[in-house]
């Protein structure tokens, strides 16, 4: 893995500047390139970032507080979690599919 191609650009700028960078082998040689210290901090850093994603996820899917932080508990760092829909939203969506008569029917069953 050593050496790697690092690109970027601006938006709105068509330029993009790429650069070879080394960042070790593996983590023992990046730990002793740069400190463990700093490779440390930069995996809680990324770690950060993706758990504040797990709980984006878990809110607009509309989970609890509870089954949000029971998501967290379950994630294990450099995995994806998928968060589902909640029922709230597969029934908002289900009713959203439906044919006016359809829609009548579900509510006249439902006794609305």
């Amino acid at each position: 893995m050593a050496t790697q191609e690092v690109s970027a650009r601006v938006e709105g700028n068509e330029r993009v500047v790429s650069v070879n960078f080394d960042f070790g082998e593996n983590l023992l040689d990046a730990a002793e390139r740069y400190g463990e210290d700093v490779v440390f901090t930069r995996y809680v850093a990324a770690a950060k970032v993706d758990l504040q994603s797990i709980l984006r996820r878990g809110i607009s899917a509309g989970k609890t507080d509870s089954e949000i932080e029971d998501m967290c508990k379950a994630w294990k760092p450099g995995t994806r979690t998928v968060v589902g829909k909640s029922d709230m939203e597969k029934a908002r969506d289900a009713i959203g599919r439906m044919t006016p008569e359809e829609k009548a029917k579900l509510f006249e069953d439902l006794g609305l």
